[in-house]
């Protein structure tokens, strides 16, 4: 039945390959990184790529991932400059990380809330996991925006560029676990309620 943790199923934990095409896998797997840069302010420069192949996974599998991967480094500037590549008997793994570079005194952490600073969030909350709901179901019209939104989500870079470089937020987070997940990991680094 493959590998499990407790009782739950390994397979699909960030993707599923019955509704998210190779294209947006690729996408997915940067845009997440590049996410986690922008709540820095970090400006992205580089990727770099491990994949764990199945021995099955077609070629077009692959060139699908890799084309999704280098359009959105491409759209920022980054390049992809290495990794790694082996086979395994079990799911595919895509494995990326990305490097980026802000100065010092103008990283973003989580640890910079105060007592009385107001909450701001960029892009619509729950779209991605209504998407994704409407994916399971085999898609929607209705809801063809909430699927773009979780199969090629779009990472806040020039947001996260602005706030650094203007000084504009003294916390910041990336929002992939939800809001209340986010408010109480910025909270708890801050020591503020």
């Amino acid at each position: 039945a493959g590998p499990t943790v407790g009782e739950q199923p390994l397979k699909g934990i960030h993707f599923d390959r019955g509704f998210v095409a190779p294209d947006a896998i690729g996408h997915r797997s940067l845009a997440v990184n590049l996410s986690d840069l922008a709540a820095m302010g970090a400006r992205p420069r580089a990727a770099l790529l491990s994949l764990v192949l199945p021995d099955a996974l077609e070629v077009a599998v692959i060139d699908g991932l890799l084309d999704g991967m280098l359009a959105l480094a491409e759209a920022h500037r980054i390049a992809v400059i290495g990794g790694n590549i082996s086979r395994s008997p079990g799911p595919l793994v895509v494995d990326v990380t990305a490097t980026g570079t802000v100065r010092r005194r103008r990283i973003l952490t989580r640890a910079g809330a105060r007592p009385g600073d107001l909450v701001y969030v960029t892009g619509a909350i729950g779209d991605a996991l209504v998407g994704l709901k409407s994916l399971q179901r085999g898609g929607s019209r209705a809801l063809a925006e909430q699927e773009r939104r979780y199969l090629r989500p779009e990472p806040r870079v020039r947001t996260g560029l602005v706030l650094a470089g203007n000084r504009a937020a003294s916390a910041c987070m990336d929002l992939s676990d939800g809001l209340a997940d986010a408010a109480r990991q910025i909270a708890e680094a801050s020591q503020v309620g």
